[in-house]
């Protein structure tokens, strides 16, 4: 009898361009209840990587499995976030990150052989963000007309009856409002398959949820869907995009009392401009400078960001060789416009 051997069947793996290697490591990657019953059926290996994992397969000497995969199967892993500053280094929506999850799937790609889990092809990004409830949750909408038809739709466009569906139906006091009706849709998905669904009201664009009991729960960062109707290898990818900013350097002249502030000038290969002058709250005097365009945290850092002193003629000195990059920890949002800029105090 030829010797037993493992092959493999398919690696999920997690990069990011922030870190130099592009490895990213910053997940756990947990198989479902489902998925674990699946690596069982079929005697399935998994392998944790630092970045994922990899499922292999028993097979012969002849590369053919002990137990075939035999019609589509769903292996469902959740993403759980152990880095505390992932958002502050990752181009990725941060808002409602309790209410919504990452869904990334190889069943909806528009190319079905697409190693990309997500709909970009170049990172994750909003598109792949969607809505997390529970198996059992409600859906509030207005309209002009006491009329509600309600679709509800899973993963492979089937339409997913209710039993007993409760719509409740509510007229507001203000009837000059042209959505004068307030109506709400229970839904319960406890007998269903938990997954992706798409939700439409009277014929109007659909609403993406994923409901998932477990997911709500432990609040995970994402969830991942892979379908496999065969043994042949396939390398899954999900890649992240590192986050940019506008880099603020506050130039402090602590211990240099006697710098003349409109002197200083910042040499990089990032334009920072013609430094401000300005007064801190408590009045002491600083020279501000302003990137002019958004710069990308890395890892590796931004190298050779000199702060120098004008002098007489073109000659300038050297203050500070390499100035400290921006601190991803240290991100703000402006109020009035939004930007988003990370500030850098330089006492000199």
């Amino acid at each position: 009898m030829a010797d037993k051997k493992l092959l493999k069947l398919f690696s999920l793996k997690i990069s990011h361009d922030f870190y130099k290697s592009g490895v990213c490591s910053d997940f756990n990657v947990i198989p479902s209840s489902s998925c674990k019953k699946l690596l069982s059926r079929y005697k399935l290996l998994l392998r944790k990587l630092s970045d994922g994992v990899e499922i292999y397969y028993e097979a012969n000497g002849s590369n053919n499995p002990t137990i075939k995969i035999n019609g589509e199967e769903k292996f469902k892993f959740y993403l759980e976030l152990k880095n505390k500053l992932f958002y502050n280094i990752s181009d990725l929506p941060d808002e409602n990150i309790n209410a919504n999850i990452f869904f990334l799937t190889n069943k909806q790609a528009s190319d079905p052989d697409s190693l990309i889990l997500h709909k970009s092809v170049t990172a994750l990004d909003e598109e792949n963000f969607i809505s997390l409830v529970t198996e059992s949750f409600s859906v509030e909408k207005t309209s002009s007309s006491s009329a509600a038809v309600f679709e509800l739709k899973n993963i492979d466009e089937e339409i997913v009856k209710q039993n007993n569906p409760i719509v409740e139906l509510e007229e507001k006091e203000n009837t000059s409002d042209p959505d004068s009706y307030k109506i709400i849709y229970s839904i319960y998905l406890e007998n269903k398959s938990t997954g992706k669904y798409d939700l439409t009201f009277n014929g109007g664009s659909p609403s993406e949820f994923y409901s998932d009991n477990t997911a709500f729960q432990k609040k995970y960062f994402g969830v991942v869907e892979i379908y496999k109707s065969n043994n042949t290898e396939r390398d899954y990818k999900i890649k992240i995009a590192k986050k940019n900013s506008y880099w603020k350097y506050i130039i402090v002249p602590k211990y240099q009392t006697d710098i003349t502030i409109t002197d200083l000038e910042i040499n990089s290969t990032e334009s920072f401009g013609t430094v401000s002058a300005a007064k801190l709250e408590d009045g002491t005097n600083v020279g501000i400078f302003n990137s002019q365009s958004m710069i990308a945290f890395t890892e590796a850092g931004l190298s050779s960001v000199k702060l120098q002193l004008k002098g007489h003629g073109n000659q300038t000195s050297t203050l500070i060789e390499n100035l400290p990059n921006a601190n991803p920890e240290n991100i703000k949002i402006e109020k009035n416009t939004n930007k988003v800029y990370s500030e850098v105090f330089v006492y000199i």
